[in-house]
């Protein structure tokens, strides 16, 4: 049994008024193909958002070696932000019978 997962990332929140899961598909498809090498230095992966429809707002999560990786992909996946964290993530990797 694997226990849980510790590591860093990047949350990426957005004040995005109107917002559907649809629009959130589009700009993740964008910024997950601008994630490759950015200013020659490493990769920035998409993992994944989360839409609180009521309050207009995504929170995305990124892995990436630095902020400013992190600020580019998203920058060239034309997908906007107001505010991005480093934060830590924790995974329940045990298996479950």
């Amino acid at each position: 049994m694997d226990g849980p997962r510790i590591r860093s990332a990047f949350l990426v929140e957005r004040y995005w008024p109107g917002v559907t899961l649809a629009d959130v598909e589009r700009a993740a498809t964008r910024t997950r193909a601008a994630g490759g090498p950015v200013a020659g230095v490493s990769s920035v992966r998409y993992l994944g958002s989360v839409l609180i429809p009521d309050e207009e707002t995504v929170f995305s999560l990124f892995d990436g070696p630095d902020l400013a990786a992190v600020v580019e992909a998203n920058r060239r996946g034309g997908f906007r932000f107001d505010r991005i964290r480093p934060v830590k993530t924790h995974t329940d990797r045990r298996r479950r019978p």
